[in-house]
């Protein structure tokens, strides 16, 4: 989910055209590209495996913040009085509608340097929950807290879009019970963006199957392999899933912007404070201008309220990925920079999925869902095939990057993802087996 506003973009958007500025500058040369990490945990009670509340008890995940807060030099974000978010340059610790913990490193050029960041702020942070008794899920769905029980966040953007989807079951669930890792990344010119979302798009369900993980949820085995992942492939279409001109060959700026424009808004910010506009298309908000000049920070908050397998704003975001262990985070990172920022990789993705229709990329997310590695894409299993995008992504990466791709290693050489590993070994009947997932 995104960071809180920032007020600092007064530039004044005039016309539709205006809207492609974001994209077009967002491009940058390849010697200054640079990968950005972001997961997500639930923050659990260690002895009831429950969700912790925001509020109102010792353990709690305004606590967690404050601890934080007390044992660095973050700056502290408050929203109507209650700390939901620090920040320190480039990095931030945000919270997600039903509490889960995301922690948001700088975008660095080498995977070293993030996951010394990441350690560190991991190792603070286990260090509170031990204090305060709670314990981090490392799943894509909670493994007690069922939706009907999450407690929402005090936070004025998820009480608009709360609001907003009052009757969307889907939408209420992705909110509060979901967990995922984003992998951020650059593009260098239009055409390259456009090769990066079409190898983002088709590989969305081989990534998804690979690190399915979320398999335990309200203290019992749900069904699926990732079921964060049949989730979100029931929201609003017009917010997600795969666009066909993400992978048909006709993607372009101007196909984006105006996938956006008639996107209805939530909100735009206005002195710190969110402001509904009604539900308007962002296009008809651009034509009749109802809180005056429309500034380019209300398209780039904009920007963020979608929610595709992959998105564009300055940079791409990959979004189909289950919380996890960091070392699955951190291999997941290098397998995105593996396989997007080597072009020799990225066209062997692009040939190996070539022709694919977005139907069939949609259709293969709903099997990976319930079948994890087993699920038929492509034509193919993708067990069968996984080896393959793993020496793709192996080739792409320096010599000190590769250690975290291994991390996966045993998922790829098995053809099981770590749900179907965990449903084969673990005890289902034990009552503390969610501390073990």
């Amino acid at each position: 989910m995104s960071r809180e506003v920032s007020e600092d973009n007064a530039i004044i958007v005039n016309d539709e055209e205006s809207l492609l500025r974001v994209f077009v500058e967002g491009a940058r040369p390849q010697e200054q590209y640079k990968i950005g990490i972001e997961f997500e945990r639930f923050v659990l009670d260690q002895d009831s495996g429950k969700s912790l509340p925001f509020s109102g008890q010792e353990k709690s995940i305004e606590n967690l913040l404050k601890a934080f807060h007390q044992r660095t030099d973050w700056t502290p974000v408050y929203d109507q009085g209650a700390l939901i978010s620090l920040t320190k340059d480039g990095s931030a610790i945000t919270l997600e509608p039903g509490g889960q913990l995301e922690i948001s490193a700088s975008a660095h050029a080498d995977l070293q340097t993030s996951c010394k960041e990441i350690l560190c702020l991991v190792e603070v942070f286990d260090e509170i929950g031990q204090e305060l008794g709670a314990f981090y899920a490392r799943t894509g769905v909670p493994p007690i807290t069922t939706m009907p029980e999450a407690k929402w966040v005090p936070k004025s953007r998820y009480k608009t879009m709360r609001a907003f989807h009052a009757s969307d079951e889907a939408f209420l669930e992705m909110m509060t019970v979901t967990a995922s890792v984003q992998i951020n990344y650059d593009y260098s010119t239009e055409q390259d963006c456009a090769d990066k979302i079409k190898a983002s798009s088709v590989l969305s369900p081989i990534l998804a199957a690979l690190y399915a993980n979320s398999y335990y949820e309200g203290g019992k085995l749900t069904g699926y392999m990732t079921r964060r992942m049949q989730i979100w492939d029931r929201l609003d279409p017009n917010r997600s899933g795969i666009k066909p001109f993400f992978v048909d060959g006709s993607f372009s700026y101007e196909k984006y912007r105006d996938y956006m424009l008639d996107v209805p808004m939530y909100f735009v910010s206005r002195e710190g404070k969110y402001v509904d506009v009604g539900h308007q298309t962002f296009r008809s908000y651009l034509k009749e201008k109802p809180l005056g000049d429309v500034l380019e920070q209300d398209w780039l908050l904009h920007l963020t309220t979608t929610f595709p397998e992959v998105r564009l704003k300055n940079h791409l975001e990959f979004r189909s990925i289950d919380s996890g262990p960091l070392r699955h985070v951190m291999s997941s990172a290098a397998m995105i920079k593996g396989l997007i920022y080597h072009p020799e990789s990225l066209q062997g993705v692009l040939a190996m999925f070539d022709g694919i229709t977005a139907q069939e990329v949609s259709q293969g997310i709903q099997d990976v869902a319930v079948k994890g590695m087993q699920a038929e894409y492509g034509g193919r299993r993708i067990a069968s095939f996984i080896k393959d995008i793993y020496a793709l992504a192996e080739q792409g990466l320096s010599v000190d990057e590769k250690k975290y791709l291994e991390n996966i290693w045993p998922y790829v050489e098995q053809g099981l993802s770590p749900a179907e590993q965990k449903i084969q070994n673990c005890d289902f009947d034990d009552p503390n087996v969610w501390k073990v997932l």
